[in-house]
């Protein structure tokens, strides 16, 4: 049965929350692939920006909890082509998107050097995290000698766990991390990565080590099952005597499903140029028995500009191959870049994508405008122009192009505005400045077009709140979530003007009254005053959303949407629409403050619904409670309500679990029960046993069991025929007569490899070296259904 623990709202928090750089004397900054990813967060990738979301998915973990999902992905990013010190491992203006880490803002050598001297003043630590697609920053505060841990993040209703040693006396030092996320599941953070410095005491020179980073090394369920586990390749470099580990890399992602495999590659020769000395060759997929189902090769190359530095020469991705499980070539992504085809020449912003079917993407940039400059501005990256998709890379003429404006609609004036990234304090020396865009207007030749409002912090400005000479103090509410540009207002228009449809959006904020979470903001610059500007982390209470349809006569439809969201975990607690007066409510009830629910609450399951309410013009339509009975983390039963009489009933009791999480029986609202056998181990069902408990077929499963577990160890036709066989045995077991029997075998990554229904009727299901589904056939071998996969036709 498919667990419940799925995060359905998303607020406006991206990969990471800030990044700075950090130097200290003979020690090491962070990584230059970690650094790279700061331009996620200094400014938003969406049409407000003009920044492009390019994503080559990759694959997805096999995770055997649905609760978890674990993509990896690699994403291009416009700032980062303009990077000129940290080329990440997969190249310049890209990202792997594929591990967690949590690491910590470096001070600089003053900076380390005062926390190892002067042990007993105040200090605090900032750490930055992301695990999966959460991502925020947490403090480490010391005062009196006291350690207070502070989520500087609310907003995502984390709980974090922190081991600490004390290596130098009087420095807090963690071991590792623990974060709990609010569907309970736990994230370990254990593998270290540290940089050492110089320091001078008594004009004696201390060599002292600075944990820098920390590593997802474990994902463990609310009932302590272990979900994943991570290990890393590690690569350390000595210097004038001095050990530095300068890298961790992801080595394994292991699952009970299977395991994805990263081969980095080190260049020592690249130690002290723009790149990681690390780059990522491969990524390879394998099921249990550890064979390769598929894999992902790297291709990247290093530049020859500029010619007289070869320091500075930077790394270029050049294309990604998939190949199948015999080293064959599946499909090829092939990436072009301004300038690539000139000899001498710097390799400039991302240009083409040349597509696995053989269609051309192709991405015309320009560089920014706005108010206080009236020409374009070059040193803020480059915003999108137009996107060409072109049949094949032989033509010439576009298939279709989108035009991207940025102007005040109907003007000639930009809608763009200067912002810049938040700030822990004043003194900081992080100044990263991006433009967001008020209007942006979409449209393709002869097909209507596409304008879009959004939110930006000017809509709610900042205001005075004191002065003490030339110092000028503001504050500037819902910065936070604004400075993201939040979509306002969607108008659809055909050819000639006339409006088809419209979206409106209306936000209600809230924020964060402590003062721990403030935050500052960096001002524009003046030579007459000084100002300081700060803000507090607000949240999203309410949307409210009006769609208008229109047709020809003018006349239109209009559905009304309202998502009030819960403010003690941000959740959706209460949505209505409203279509031609018909009124349709959700109540949706969590585990927080909740009779019989308080052990969910202590384990962090805050973001799991439990009771759920629909009506119809205030009838009621379902009402549906889960119990979480005796102290389980896991559903116990599904209370159902009788929209008659409004009375209860159990309409599913899970019965009982498997020390995997894996639901062993359950009865429906009669009683009946159903026993399930879990095989491969423990990470697929191979029969189902209508009308049966589990202790009646436990024993008699054992058999089955084992020859699963076989199959999936070893993986060969000799075992999967010994699997076939022991489950024909078992459903011709006299003592299973009276029982409804459904069977199945699978291929572990690939998919079902046979089932078999309680009639006796069997299907087959074959795959190619692609992992595809080629034939279905029937138990005398005849082919019911016959799949072929070619791309569509182009020349080439």
């Amino acid at each position: 049965m498919k667990k419940i623990y799925k995060n359905f709202f998303i607020l406006l928090f991206f990969l990471l929350l800030g990044l700075r750089q950090g130097y200290a004397q003979s020690g090491m900054a962070l990584e230059k692939s970690i650094a790279s990813l700061s331009s996620y967060i200094d400014a938003p990738v969406n049409e407000a920006t003009g920044l492009p979301s390019i994503s080559i998915p990759i694959l997805n973990v096999p995770m055997p909890d649905h609760s978890v999902d674990y993509p990896i992905s690699l994403r291009y990013n416009v700032r980062n082509s303009e990077n000129t010190f940290n080329v990440s491992d997969v190249g310049q203006g890209w990202s792997l998107f594929g591990t967690s880490v949590i690491y910590r803002e470096e001070r600089g050598n003053v900076g380390e050097c005062d926390r190892v001297n002067y042990p007993s003043v105040s200090q605090e630590d900032t750490y930055y995290y992301n695990v999966l697609d959460l991502s925020g920053k947490l403090a480490i505060k010391k005062t009196a000698g006291v350690y207070k841990v502070v989520n500087l993040t609310p907003t995502n209703n984390i709980k974090i766990e922190v081991n600490n040693s004390n290596a130098i006396p009087g420095l807090f030092t963690p071991i590792d991390f623990t974060i709990i996320t609010d569907n309970g599941y736990k994230y370990n953070f254990t593998k270290i990565d540290t940089y050492q410095f110089r320091c001078y005491a008594y004009d004696y020179p201390i060599t002292s080590g600075i944990t820098s980073s920390y590593y997802l090394t474990k994902i463990v369920s609310p009932s302590n099952v272990e979900i994943a586990n991570l290990d890393y390749q590690l690569q350390s470099k000595t210097l004038q005597n001095l050990e530095i580990k300068k890298y961790c890399k992801i080595k394994s992602i292991k699952t009970s499903k299977g395991e994805v495999n990263f081969d980095f590659a080190y260049d020592d020769g690249l130690v002290n140029t723009v790149n990681d000395p690390l780059r990522l060759n491969k990524i390879s997929l394998k099921n249990p028995a550890g064979e390769v189902l598929y894999s992902f090769l790297i291709n990247t190359y290093i530049s020859s500009f500029p010619s007289n530095d070869q320091m500075k020469r930077k790394r270029i991705l050049n294309f990604i191959r998939k190949n199948d499980k015999i080293d064959l070539k599946i499909e090829q992504t092939v990436f072009d870049y301004e300038n690539s085809a000139q000899s001498g020449q710097q390799e400039g912003i991302l240009k083409k994508v040349t597509l696995p079917a053989g269609g051309v993407v192709e991405y015309n940039y320009e560089d920014h405008v706005y108010p206080n400059h009236i020409s374009p501005v070059a040193n803020l990256a480059k915003r999108i122009k137009n996107i060409n998709y072109y049949k094949n890379s032989i033509d010439t003429t576009p298939e279709r192009t989108i035009n991207y404006n940025y102007n005040f609609f109907g003007t000639t004036s930009s809608s763009g505005y200067k912002y810049f990234g938040e700030l822990d304090d004043y003194s900081d020396q992080k100044n990263v400045a991006y433009i967001l865009y008020k209007n942006v207007k979409i449209w393709e030749e002869g097909k209507g077009y596409i304008q879009k409002t959004f939110i930006t912090p000017n809509d709610y400005p900042k205001y005075l709140t004191s002065q003490l000479y030339v110092n000028y103090y503001y504050f500037w509410p819902n910065y936070n979530i604004t400075r993201w540009g939040l979509l306002s207002k969607e108008e659809i228009y055909n050819e000639e003007s006339a409006l088809l449809s419209q979206k409106e959006y209306k936000y209600f904020f809230d924020q964060y009254q402590d003062s721990q979470y403030d935050f500052k903001i960096t001002p524009e610059y003046s030579v007459f005053i000084s100002e300081h500007i700060s803000s507090k982390i607000a949240y999203i209470l309410k949307t409210n959303q009006t769609e208008k349809v229109f047709d020809p006569f003018n006349k239109s439809i209009t559905k009304e949407s309202e998502v009030s969201i819960n403010a003690m975990n941000l959740k959706p607690g209460y949505l209505k629409s409203i279509v031609n007066g018909n009124i349709k409510e959700k109540f949706i009830a969590y585990p927080i403050n909740l009779p019989g629910y308080s052990h969910l609450e202590n384990a962090n399951m805050k973001g799991i619904p439990v009771i759920t309410e629909e009506k119809e013009n205030g009838k009621l339509l379902s009402r549906s409670k889960v119990l979480f009975n005796n102290g389980s983390l896991l559903p116990t039963s599904i209370l159902t309500t009788n929209i008659v009489d409004e009375s209860t009933k159990e309409s599913v009791n899970m019965n009982l679990y498997d020390n995997k999480d894996n639901l062993l029986q359950f009865s429906n609202v009669s009683g009946v029960p159903t026993a399930m056998i879990y095989g491969y181990n423990q990470s697929s069902l191979i029969a189902k046993i209508e009308g049966a408990t589990y202790n009646q077929v436990q024993n008699l499963a054992q058999a089955i069991i084992a020859a699963s577990d076989v199959d999936n160890s070893t993986g060969t036709q000799a075992s999967e025929d010994a699997l076939l066989s022991a489950l024909n045995t078992f459903r011709n077991n006299p003592a299973l007569s009276q029982y409804q029997i459904t069977t199945y075998t699978h291929d572990p990554l690939v998919g079902v490899r046979s089932t078999t229904l309680p009639s006796g009727v069997k299907q087959y299901y074959m795959y190619d070296n692609a992992g595809r589904l080629q034939f279905i056939k029937d138990k005398n071998g005849y082919i019911l259904e016959d799949y072929q996969y070619r791309y569509k036709n182009y020349k080439d």
